[in-house]
């Protein structure tokens, strides 16, 4: 597995539970900054973790 698909696949995965907190309602009244900075940490660390874990 490449360092590519690594991330298309935390991409994917991050998104997708993004997507379900802001349906949800958990995240309503959080600033965009916090909701995309979390989202970009969490997706990098998880793209990681699935290249180690896959390689």
């Amino acid at each position: 597995m490449s360092l590519l698909d690594a991330f298309i696949i935390g991409f994917s995965i991050i998104f997708g539970l993004l997507l379900a907190l802001f349906f949800s309602g958990v995240i309503k009244n959080v600033k965009l900054f916090f909701v995309v900075f979390t989202f970009s940490v969490a997706w990098v660390s998880s793209s990681f973790l699935i290249y180690v874990i896959f390689r």
